[in-house]
């Protein structure tokens, strides 16, 4: 057995740590270090150089092809939900003009919200908006013709 290909594989997987202990917030490398492992275990079967480089990309790839979407939901966090997205798609009247420069306002339900126009464009006061999409305390607007 070739002692090279034992140190590439292991300082492949331990590289691969590294890195996913660096960035903890996001699944980066973690599957790397589990092709190496993998392909680690092709080194020890007697597996040649190429068996071994396939074994590692067999293998990185189907765990990110399987796991990754299960662990997408925990690496979240914590999401609080608002229920401020059921304003998307309402429709409503600008009581502020959309200018250029300064965003409008609009009332949806007692409460004043800071309007942007979707496509950068003003848009005049009175005009019936629907809510596209909300941006931190704004909301995006379009004009409805």
């Amino acid at each position: 057995m070739n002692t090279f290909t034992f140190w590439l594989w292991f300082c492949i997987c331990i590289a691969s740590i590294v890195l996913e202990v660096a960035t903890m917030t996001a699944l980066v490398s973690i599957w790397f270090a589990l092709g190496a492992v993998f392909a680690l275990g092709a080194y020890f079967l007697g597996f040649e150089f190429t068996g071994q480089v396939l074994v590692f990309f067999i293998t990185s790839i189907a765990m990110v092809l399987l796991i990754r979407p299960l662990t997408t939901h925990y690496m979240r966090g914590n999401t609080v939900a608002t229920n401020a997205d059921r304003l998307i798609s309402m429709r409503t009247r600008l009581i502020a003009p959309v200018l250029d420069s300064r965003p409008g306002q609009i009332r949806i339900n007692g409460l004043i919200w800071n309007a942007v126009s979707v496509d950068g464009k003003g848009i005049e006061n009175d005009a019936l908006v629907e809510i596209v999409a909300l941006e931190g305390s704004k909301v995006l607007v379009k004009k409805i013709v």
